[in-house]
């Protein structure tokens, strides 16, 4: 009995026992690769695995500016549109009979169009008959795509990128221009999107250089974009993408003025997600507390909260296969209905369609520059769908209002409302 005890006891002391030099660099080092390709949500989760009680006491300072440095790292990824560093795309060529030759990634190609999202972000689509070939790029091609671009993304505002073999990258502003916080995220944007991660760290550090609270700042904005999504998901009826907006809304974006004031305060809105969406708003959180005033002479990223652990985000859904559902416009109206309601729905129904055009294109990412004109457009025209014919028709009834009628009132009104609520953020 005593000797099983004595074992026991060995081995609880072996397994209590420092990290080797050679056991906790078998450990930081796929920490440090995940790092330097821009993986710093997965470098996060395993330096969360480490036993901290194992650290050996001379290692312990580096291992916790490690930890530091991955985690403002992440916390500043989890802000950009992806929320992750993604693979680099796989892309194709799309040759068109005109002459052109736009480069992206294939979303989906349908009985009459092949749906492409470009390298920055902007999703769009082609008619079959108008492309003549598609030509898949090799791995190596698409990489080498994705760089040019973020090469010209760097010139567009006026800086060069500088690269080295054995040596970080680096930026030199050019034409005395200084470059802004928001300008190195939205490079930041480009990499984490497409895959660019080894460019990552370098322009974070950039970005809270110019704006030490370039994390707060793109947080709101996430908040704001995400809600607009989540508006124009509701009103064409892409009932996955609203709930994956509502989800990351709800999960990180909660302490966001937006949030609060344009989602949970807005009972039109509240009604609307707990109609279509069968889910109820949870209360906002509080703004979290300010960062503490950094220490003299800081690393670039020392103003950067670190997050909380977090799952890594799920990714977004693809656009749905198909549109919209069959338009309220197709329902009919009983055969005897009066002429007079039936030349009013006429009427309200081709203003309805409108709308519902120029709707589908106040997509943001199909149409960053001119969507708010577009959802201005359809607003106006569901304004009149039911205030020229819907509701003069409703009148007419004094009791047994027909139930198409009333589905036409309901849907423009719930689009009156998500138009009037989608609002347009200056970058």
């Amino acid at each position: 009995m005593r000797s099983l005890l004595l074992a026991l006891a060995a081995l609880s002391c072996g397994q209590d026992a420092p990290y080797s030099a050679a056991e906790l660099a078998a450990i930081l080092q796929p920490v440090d690769d995940l790092a330097r390709r821009g993986r710093f949500l997965q470098a996060s989760a395993k330096l969360r695995d480490v036993k901290k009680a194992r650290i050996p006491a001379g290692e312990a300072a580096r291992v916790q500016e490690l930890e530091r440095k991955v985690a403002g790292y992440a916390s500043l990824l989890l802000e950009t549109s992806a929320g992750d560093t993604a693979d680099v795309p796989a892309l194709t060529r799309l040759a068109i009979k005109n002459g052109g030759k736009p480069l992206g990634r294939i979303l989906r190609s349908d009985e009459l169009f092949v749906h492409y999202e470009t390298l920055t972000g902007i999703r769009s689509r082609l008619s079959k008959e108008q492309v003549e070939t598609l030509a898949p790029l090799t791995a190596q091609e698409s990489a080498a795509e994705v760089l040019a671009e973020f090469r010209r993304q760097c010139g567009n505002r006026s800086l060069l990128l500088q690269t080295e073999a054995g040596k970080p990258p680096g930026w030199k502003e050019l034409g005395g221009k200084k470059v802004t916080g928001a300008q190195y995220f939205a490079l930041a944007e480009f990499c984490a999107r497409n895959g660019a991660g080894e460019f990552l760290a370098g322009l974070f550090d950039l970005a809270v250089q110019r704006e030490p609270e370039i994390r707060s700042i793109a947080h709101a904005a996430k908040g704001e974009r995400l809600v607009n999504v989540l508006f124009y998901s509701l009103t064409v009826n892409q009932l996955p993408q609203a709930n994956h907006s509502l989800d990351a809304l709800t999960t990180r974006y909660r302490d966001t003025t937006t949030y609060k004031e344009k989602l949970f305060a807005d009972k039109d809105i509240a009604e609307i997600v707990k109609v279509l969406l069968k889910r109820d708003l949870p209360e906002p959180k509080l703004p979290a507390p300010p960062t503490p005033p950094p220490a003299a002479d800081p690393a670039p990223t020392a103003a950067v909260p670190a997050p909380e652990p977090l799952p890594e985000p799920a990714p977004a859904p693809e656009p749905a296969p198909s549109g919209p559902p069959l338009p309220v416009t197709a329902l009919k109206l009983p055969a005897d209905a009066p002429a007079d309601v039936l030349d009013l729905v006429a009427k309200g129904d081709r203003n309805f369609d409108q709308g519902m055009k120029h709707l589908l294109n106040s997509d943001p990412s199909a149409n960053p520059d001119g969507w708010s004109q577009e959802n201005t457009k359809a607003l106006d025209l569901f304004r009149k769908a039911n205030s020229e014919s819907y509701l003069p028709a409703q009148d007419r009834y004094t009791k047994g209002w027909p139930q198409p009628l009333l589905d036409r009132v309901r849907e423009t009104t719930m689009r009156i409302a998500l138009c009037r609520k989608r609002s347009v953020r200056q970058n």
